[in-house]
């Protein structure tokens, strides 16, 4: 699942700053001013609040000041000495009150003042973000920790995945956040590294956690509990999350300018974006056997005019796309077979990608109910060991594409009659090395080239005067009908140098495909067909 998420809301914009590369005979001070910039809406943020840390303390202490009178008060009145003159008592008590009297005044005005003079700035700042749309969002994290971790969006985003209909026992969430992102963070670490020192030397510490990070502690246990599935790291479900805003995307341009080496320039491409738009492919692989000479491995269409009725392929992922509710597939092997050429013995390993699965329950004994009904539904085709693996494996099917060898059985015609010491000439062949020009039948989808290739043995058994039966073990990629026939001198030595006749290929055969891969499964096998 993949979710695009713009943050372009007009009440969630950060402050627009100037996308100018620094200039200067310091780079690294330019970079450092311009970070400074991104966080001008910080450091106003952080006076306000000092601000009103001080008028707490100066109102706590005005406060103070005027309960102060009364309580002096009292504790004079109980310290005065007993006066017997009643007039000289009096006039002391009344100069005592008038002075009291005007310190609370002074101390009331003075509180009165700066208060005012906190007002005044606020309301100032109030006029300034009521100006400016972009103020009202953290200028680090673009709004994201701010409007995308609240509960209405992890029940919001657990909606669009259960009304997508995939099922799944488990859940990997990616998270992408836009890249100028990093920029801020840096320079967030940069403002709070200095500002930190510049009080304490030892109080700042390196081990900060990234926005990214954050992000996840706070959804991940949200979501999870949501959709009533664990959140892990590897799952055949993922859930993409992707944040863009398009306002401060261009911020990190001016690192072209002051480091060229470490940007290449790439075609900008335009891409198509829904709200949730699937990008996950489950992969399942094996062996087929291919029993029939008029199947192609992939659909035949030729000058848009389709040529057979079906494929291997077809044959194979369809049902694999039904069971699994998936919107398309895609078919790779260890090497292709032409339409004519049977494959037999363990199979060739194939490996089919089902794109967008819905249904992501890959148990053994599912996997091994799918093998029996693709091996029920047609006998030109039968696969065997089938499994689930991730994508990150494939490549081991094409390992040693070159490397790895083939055993071959053709049934050979000769225009003169064969004898034994043909026979004996061909079975003392060993290491055979050829080269091969790109046979003319494939010159139209593949390149002009000369490939060498190596037959490493041949063994030749007689059928009758004109035909014989040959097993060729060679290295993986020979042409093998180009062997046979010569394909007009493009393949050098071939069968007919060789017996100095004209000789051609009437059936052929893959008998193996030396690859260790995929590993075996404990199930039934495919009919194994021997010619």
């Amino acid at each position: 699942m993949f979710c695009v998420l713009p943050l372009h809301d007009a009440s969630m914009r950060p402050r627009r700053f100037p996308v100018v590369p620094p200039t200067g005979p310091c780079e690294s001070r330019a970079v450092h001013d311009y970070f400074s910039l991104v966080f001008v809406l910080s450091e106003e943020l952080l006076r306000d609040l000092k601000l009103l840390d001080g008028s707490k303390a100066e109102g706590k202490r005005s406060s103070d000041n005027a309960v102060m009178p009364s309580s002096k008060k009292a504790k004079m009145d109980s310290d005065m000495p007993t006066l017997d003159h009643t007039t000289e008592r009096s006039s002391i008590d009344n100069g005592s009150e008038l002075v009291l009297e005007q310190d609370a005044r002074r101390e009331e005005e003075d509180t009165r003042e700066r208060v005012n003079s906190v007002d005044e700035e606020r309301a100032c700042q109030d006029t300034l973000d009521e100006a400016s749309p972009f103020s009202a969002v953290c200028t680090v994290c673009l709004g994201i920790m701010q409007q995308f971790c609240e509960a209405s969006f992890i029940e919001e985003l657990g909606n669009e995945v259960k009304k997508s209909g995939f099922e799944f026992g488990s859940v990997v969430v990616s998270v992408s956040f836009p890249v100028q992102l990093a920029v801020r963070e840096h320079a967030a670490c940069l403002i709070l590294k200095e500002a930190c020192r510049a009080e304490d030397p030892h109080s700042w510490k390196s081990d900060a956690v990234s926005l990214k990070e954050a992000y996840k502690w706070v959804v991940y246990e949200g979501l999870s509990e949501w959709l009533g599935v664990p959140v892990e790291g590897k799952s055949p479900f993922e859930v993409t999350v992707n944040f863009t805003h398009e306002e401060t995307k261009e911020e990190c341009h001016f690192l072209a300018s002051l480091f060229p080496g470490c940007f290449k320039p790439a075609k900008n491409k335009q891409s198509v974006f829904t709200r949730m738009a699937v990008s996950k492919a489950l992969a399942k692989i094996g062996r087929y056997n291919k029993f029939s000479r008029s199947l192609p491995q992939t659909p035949w269409i030729i000058d848009g005019e389709r040529r057979m009725d079906s494929s291997v392929e077809e044959l194979i992922s369809e049902p694999l796309k039904q069971a699994f509710a998936a919107d398309g597939f895609n078919l790779s092997s260890s090497g292709r077979e032409d339409v004519d050429v049977r494959t037999l013995g363990r199979g060739r390993p194939f490996a089919v990608e089902l794109l967008n699965p819905r249904r992501t329950a890959t148990g053994s004994q599912m996997v091994h109910k799918m093998q029996l009904q693709i091996n029920g539904s047609s006998n030109k085709i039968a696969v065997r060991d089938l499994q689930v693996v991730t994508r990150d494996s494939l490549w081991l099917m094409k390992q040693g594409e070159e490397e790895k060898t083939k055993l071959y059985s053709a049934l050979v015609w000769s225009e003169r009659e064969l004898h034994q010491k043909d026979l004996e000439m061909l079975n003392n062949i060993k290491e055979l090395r050829l080269d091969q020009k790109t046979p003319l039948r494939v010159l139209h989808r593949r390149p002009l080239a000369v490939r060498p290739r190596v037959v490493h043995t041949i063994h030749a058994d007689l059928v009758n005067a004109h035909q014989l039966r040959l097993q060729l073990h060679t290295q993986a990629g020979t042409y093998i009908k180009e062997f046979v026939h010569g394909d007009f001198g493009r393949t050098q030595p071939n069968l007919r140098t060789l017996l100095n006749t004209y000789t051609d290929i009437l059936e052929l055969d893959v008998e193996s495909v030396d690859v260790d891969w995929p590993p075996p499964v404990n199930d039934t096998p495919a009919t194994e067909v021997t010619p």
